[in-house]
């Protein structure tokens, strides 16, 4: 129970961070007033960390606070917004770029020190003092110690704990604020992604229906117009199964999902009605067993079409032995579909050549729709080609 409400509260907040729109939220205002938020927040700190920490007066802590403070504001707009920035664009590899930021820590150090000179030189000038003994008058002592002591090495060892402290509130209060940023369009780059995926295989579906138009709508007149030239009592079943064939590749397969039912009638017709274009000695054969386990379950539509078009366009083509089986069963929740037809040597090379980008189109179609939901296995022999798809149609 615990864990189902860690997830669905995990799930949650991803899809807030998803929701959410920095290029359009964090505008130069809303950024102006973030960053001026951050460092009234973080004068406070100061402000209250002088005041019941070493317990200064309040002129000394507001002297050490704004000096703390404007130090930490130099160092990290330097930094982090043109150093860092700069040197992440020119070098081309992470090698590099960890090798000058590195390199670029004791250049923070010397500049948080020399910046702290500046304002102290400036407050000396403006005539402000610390008056509480433990820091009695050092702006005036610092503002007279020579440049070469302020970047020494004892300046620099003595005030080294202090600096990277000050500054790792402001650097992680960013660190924590570009990995949301990032991780937000990271999450909108995969939905655009998945959406754009998700339309191709629209267009895929789309195409599979002109094909199936033209084409098998040729073969079958044709064989409609033999039937009625003998007057063959199979010709008003012919129309149905046209006719059913038609309404369901313009219409119904435009849904997301369709009825596993419907999807099967489909294939039975255009079953049988391929069929019709083969001599009755050729063993093809349609085996379709169904059971209550098939009410209510939805299926991608026209999924294992071109595995059927492909058997009949590239299999049945020896006389002799010429063999299509196609069986279908459903148990479980989950269909099971096998077809396994004759491949003639020379039409072997073809089916590599032609059928392979259908192939890997079904096996993104079934990645996008059933992850993780389905098992798909193609092998292809000299003289015969075995498809078998599993698909859990609920989880």
């Amino acid at each position: 129970m615990e864990n189902s409400l860690k997830n669905t509260e995990l799930n949650t907040l991803i899809q807030f961070i998803k929701n959410l729109d920095f290029d359009k939220i964090y505008t130069r205002k809303v950024q102006l007033f973030c960053h001026l938020l951050m460092w009234f927040c973080y004068l406070v700190l100061h402000i209250i960390h002088f005041s019941y920490g070493p317990q200064f007066s309040i002129e000394t802590t507001l002297i050490l606070s704004i000096r703390t403070v404007l130090n930490d504001i130099v160092v990290f707009y330097l930094f982090f917004y043109l150093l860092f920035p700069f040197i992440i664009k020119q070098s081309n590899s992470f090698k590099y770029t960890f090798f000058f930021i590195v390199l670029l820590f004791p250049l923070l150090i010397y500049t948080w020190l020399i910046a702290d000179y500046i304002i102290f030189n400036i407050f000396n000038s403006f005539g402000i003092e610390i008056k509480d003994e433990a820091y009695k008058d050092f702006v005036d002592k610092i503002s007279n110690t020579s440049f070469y002591e302020i970047i020494g090495y004892k300046a620099v060892l003595g005030n080294l704990f202090t600096i990277v402290l000050s500054i790792s509130v402001s650097l992680l209060i960013k660190v924590l604020f570009d990995t949301l940023r990032l991780f937000s369009n990271t999450l909108k780059i995969e939905q655009r992604k998945s959406d754009l995926e998700i339309q191709n295989i629209k267009i895929e579906k789309d195409f599979l229906k002109a094909q199936l138009n033209p084409h098998f709508l040729f073969n079958t007149l044709n064989n409609l117009y033999r039937l009625s030239l003998k007057k063959d009592d199979k010709a008003p079943e012919v129309i149905l199964n046209l006719s059913d064939i038609m309404g369901y590749s313009l219409y119904e397969s435009d849904a997301e999902k369709v009825s596993l039912n419907k999807e099967l009638e489909f294939i039975e017709n255009y079953f049988e009605l391929e069929k019709m274009r083969y001599p009755n000695s050729y063993n093809i054969q349609l085996n379709i067993e169904r059971n209550d386990d098939t009410i209510g379950l939805m299926i991608a539509p026209l999924l294992t079409f071109t595995f059927i078009e492909n058997a009949f366009k590239y299999g049945l083509k020896n006389e002799e032995s010429a063999y299509l089986s196609i069986s279908i069963s459903v148990l479980n929740d989950s269909v099971n579909f096998k077809i396994v037809n004759d491949v003639s040597e020379i039409n072997n090379d073809k089916l590599i050549e032609r059928g392979g980008i259908g192939m890997s189109n079904i096996k993104r179609r079934l990645e996008l729709l059933y992850p993780n939901q389905y098992k798909l296995n193609i092998n292809q022999f000299k003289n015969e080609f075995i498809v078998s798809l599993e698909i859990k149609l609920k989880l």
